[in-house]
């Protein structure tokens, strides 16, 4: 028996209704995921944002990293593979103190022979708005060697920091309060907050925050040319003080090699102790305490000095000036 026409056409117009209705569904979905991709911010993610940056200016957290070099030869790095280190990072409204030193004397002279440098046992630097002073120990060295610039390339290694938001990767330098919320923001559909900065020579910083773990970052990323350069990604979140701080910090970073990018350095943060608005975190902290007998170069000048006070003492630039008018008058005699 033949289908008769009006049974066709019955069944032509349910499977017509049918893919109509499912298309229309695709349709709302895709609609509803674009919409919530580029849903803006509200008032009081920003406010939160804001006042989390706000607590972060007075912050001091001890760190243990463990850092893994891959150069271009291959992928058997230097020193077996890794090596370790602690790092004290103060911070206060734009000063900085980055105390760092590694944890096994093995491993400082692997490190000494790989790199092709002296064996360094510490590495202090202290950070204000005009002055920048460091102060390095080597094993080997009968005495301190110090250093006094108007500005200084911050530790390479350095990444609590930048996990906490308080410091841009690229151009280098400290992010204020008030600067994420100039920034356009958006919530994307994983219900995470991001931020995008372009810098000059093509760059691009990122920024994520989960407002679940109290607006914290989450991921921080610098990209190149579509080429992820620097990627942090922040674990283990615990309440230090109003906000909490990430006690577990993954950072990689990426160059290309025979034609791709590839992991070129890996570092690996453990928080150990962390402090927000300590009280006894003042400004009259962020003075490097010379030890005595050591040689500082003030390259501002081009002068040296051996520190001559009995006991580990700051140094200004007054007494600096005056050092060197006496080295000159005693030079002029």
């Amino acid at each position: 028996m033949k289908p008769q026409p009006r049974t066709i056409w019955r069944a032509v117009g349910k499977i017509s209704f049918c893919s109509a209705l499912a298309w229309g569904f695709v349709v709302l979905i895709l609609t509803a995921n674009l919409l919530a991709a580029g849903q803006a911010v509200s008032k009081d993610d920003l406010r939160q944002i804001g006042e989390r940056a706000k607590s972060l200016q007075n912050v001091v957290i001890r760190t243990q990293r463990e850092v893994n070099l891959y150069p271009p030869q291959g992928t058997v790095s230097v020193i077996r593979g890794k090596y370790g280190s602690v790092q004290d990072f103060s911070f206060l409204n734009g000063k900085a103190i980055y105390d760092s030193h590694l944890t096994a004397d093995a491993t400082r002279q692997e490190l000494a022979k790989g790199l092709g440098t002296a064996e360094l046992l510490q590495d202090t630097r202290y950070y204000e708005s005009d002055r920048v002073e460091s102060l390095s120990r080597r094993v080997g060295q009968e005495q301190d060697h110090g250093v006094v610039q108007k500005h200084m390339d911050f530790p390479s290694i350095a990444t609590i920091d930048l996990a906490l938001g308080v410091r841009r990767l690229h151009p280098e330098g400290w992010i204020a309060p008030d600067f994420f919320s100039k920034l356009p923001l958006h919530r994307d559909t994983d219900g995470l907050i991001r931020g995008e900065e372009t810098v000059p020579g093509g760059g691009k910083n990122e920024w994520t925050w989960d407002p679940s773990k109290g607006y914290a970052l989450v991921r921080v990323r610098f990209l190149m040319d579509d080429h992820c350069v620097d990627d942090i990604q922040c674990n283990d979140f615990r309440p230090a003080g109003p906000v909490l701080i990430p006690y577990h910090v993954m950072r990689q970073n990426f160059a290309p090699r025979t034609g791709e990018w590839k992991v070129s350095r890996t570092i690996e943060v453990t928080v150990l102790e962390a402090q927000v608005n300590d009280p006894k975190n003042i400004a009259t902290r962020y003075q490097l305490p010379w030890p005595p007998k050591t040689l500082v170069l003030d390259d501002r000048i081009g002068f040296s000095f051996i520190t001559d006070k009995p006991d580990p003492s700051p140094v200004t630039d007054d007494e600096i000036h005056q050092k060197a008018a006496a080295a000159l008058g005693t030079l002029l005699k």
